[in-house]
């Protein structure tokens, strides 16, 4: 038998799945990241009034008003 050529072929198949395992671990953390910044970002809208879309107005949840129900 030729165990050369299967401790060769052993050994590039471990270090394939230790490249394929720190992909997974890369992949996992920036998947993290990504979740973390889709969680703690605030959303941004524009409100354009029907009767006058020259006019728009940006509206975010921390700055919140009643300025386009008042107009």
């Amino acid at each position: 038998m030729n165990f050369s050529h299967y401790k060769t072929t052993l050994q590039k198949t471990l270090s394939q799945k230790d490249l394929a395992l720190w992909a997974c671990v890369g992949l996992a953390i920036s998947n993290l990241g990504l979740c973390l910044k889709l969680f703690n970002s605030e959303e941004h809208w524009v409100l354009i009034p029907q009767n006058n879309i020259e006019y728009r107005i940006p509206i975010t949840s921390s700055t919140y008003s009643d300025e386009y129900f008042i107009e």
